[in-house]
């Protein structure tokens, strides 16, 4: 599968839905500001419970270290 901005699969399903010129273009505008804005994501929970897994799993790239077996790998936060 080819890898896709997420901003531009949005734009790709608004420009092919079917709606008016109008709604098209007050979408595409508010895609175009969430482009520019700055978003804060803070994911809690128990030890083990996939917290990291579910960071590279939202960016699709290992950006997070995953433990292995019982034993975690985050030990604080940053």
């Amino acid at each position: 599968m080819n890898k896709e901005n997420i901003f531009e699969a949005m734009e790709n399903d608004i420009l092919s839905a079917d709606l008016t010129e109008t709604v098209k273009n007050k979408m595409l505008k508010n895609i175009m500001k969430l482009k520019e804005r700055k978003v804060n994501i803070m994911i809690t929970g128990a030890t083990g419970c996939g917290k990291s897994s579910t960071i590279n799993a939202l960016f699709d790239t290992e950006v997070a270290k995953v433990g292995v077996g019982v034993n975690p790998e985050t030990m604080g936060y940053q």
